[in-house]
Order: structure tokens, then sequence, then C-alpha cells
């Protein structure tokens, strides 16, 4: 039961991906990365669209998120940081779910990551700035270096 958090931050983060790549009709016009009143997360296909060169860091609480990002601004690669905190990452997931009750009732705030999405600069290798947070930061769940591939087949049907 002690390794709870990193399995469920991972189906987490594959169930928004999935759903954000079918939820566009919810979208506001135009591409979105910063949260709105009414829109208080992001949508995984319009940051994309906007930002491909991109790193997304998990973290295990909002704490090490906060002094990641402190450490990330640092680096000369970043051009623009984005932040999700844990309670955020519930809402948007009980938000993509809000049609499915009983996936949205289950969701708990210690379940989810917080995130910091990272825009780099082009030409960044994501794969070597990837491994290397993963080593420099304290409270790291996750890194994915190519986050707007899926890495689960999205359903067609």
């Amino acid at each position: 039961m002690a390794n709870w958090g990193p399995r469920c931050a991972a189906v987490v983060s594959a169930a928004a991906l999935l759903v954000g790549c079918t939820t566009a009709e919810r979208q506001e016009a135009g591409p979105t990365t910063e949260p709105t009143a009414t829109q208080p997360w992001r949508a995984p296909e319009s940051v994309c669209a906007t930002y491909s060169e991109r790193v997304d860091v998990l973290f295990d609480d909002d704490e090490s998120m906060l002094k990641g990002k402190d450490v990330i601004q640092a680096n000369p690669a970043t051009v623009r940081i984005g932040t999700e905190t844990r309670q955020q990452a519930l809402e948007r997931f009980r938000y993509m779910f809000e049609n499915q009750p009983d996936i949205s009732r289950l969701a708990r705030v210690e379940a989810m990551p917080a995130s910091l999405y990272v825009v780099v600069r082009p030409g960044t290798d994501r794969q070597e700035l990837a491994q290397r947070l993963r080593a420099d930061l304290i409270g790291v769940e996750d890194v994915q270096a190519d986050p707007c591939t899926p890495r689960y087949p999205i359903p067609t049907s």
C-alpha cells in the first residue's frame, strides 16, 4: 500500500491525457495554457498545439513542486513554466470526469501529483533534461520528456 502514490499518478496522468483528447468541445475558442475562472485546467491538446517543446514534471507534493520551480526557472533551456497544485489537479480530474461520477467520486487530492509544465527552448534535448531533473530535484514522482505523444493508444470507437 505504501507505493500507491506513483501508481495513482500514472493512472491519473494517462486518464487525463486520454480524456483531454476527447473533450475538445468543452474548450473555449482558441488554445490556452493559462487557467481561467471558467476553465481552471489546461487541456493537454491545446497546450501541445501551442507548446510542443515541453517537459512535464510530476511531484509528490506542492512544496516540492514549488522548490522545483525555482530550480527549473534558473535553467537557461526554460522558456516558461506552468504550475498545477494537487488541489488544482483534483479539480481538473473531476471536471474531465464529471459525466462519470463513479470515477470522479473516487479521486482524492492525496493521489494527485503537483505538476510543472516546462516549455523549453526549441532544440533542447528533452530526454537529457528529464534525466537531469530526475536526478537534481527532490520529491519527483515522474518526468515526462515527451508529454505531447500519448503513451497509451487512444480508443477510436
